[in-house]
């Protein structure tokens, strides 16, 4: 039985593509409020129960896991650009802009595609107008492709 390895396989992140990123915290923010019952797609009842499920038992939205905190976001230094999707219906995008400005914060390359009247997860209903649009992410990818093939 041969015993040839392969050589180490070098990944190249070439970007990051957030789409209406999932963060949360335990104090609520304004868009969280004013938008709870904007749409079926998604509620603070809904987000609530998600985290009840996704985190240690006993942990609250304000864990590491779900909560973006300015200086207490970690990235590496070779973390690559990104693309945030937020939505003008989407109670989450208080929590996604934070997001935004941590990443910025840390001088890191970050693109939003701002949809104003697309509720959470919009790209995954095809009659909704804008989630035809969502283009820029094949625009994103090209620009931040690596031409070379490994």
């Amino acid at each position: 039985m041969s015993t040839t390895s392969s050589p180490p396989v070098s990944l190249r992140l070439s970007g990051v593509l957030l789409i209406q990123p999932f963060f949360g915290g335990e104090e609520r923010t304004r868009a969280e409020v004013a938008l709870d019952k904007a749409c079926r797609s998604l509620s603070m009842a809904v987000t609530d129960y998600y985290w009840r499920e996704f985190l240690p038992e006993g942990a609250t939205p304000d864990h590491a896991a779900a909560r973006v905190r300015g200086e207490h976001v970690e990235l590496a230094e070779a973390f690559p650009p990104s693309m945030v999707v937020v939505g003008g219906f989407d109670l989450l995008k208080d929590c996604q802009a934070r997001y935004v400005e941590a990443t910025r914060g840390k001088g890191k390359l970050v693109k939003v595609v701002e949809y104003p009247y697309a509720i959470h997860a919009f790209h995954l209903f095809a009659y909704i107008a804008d989630s035809r649009k969502l283009v820029e992410m094949r625009l994103f990818v090209e620009e931040h492709s690596s031409k070379r093939v490994v």
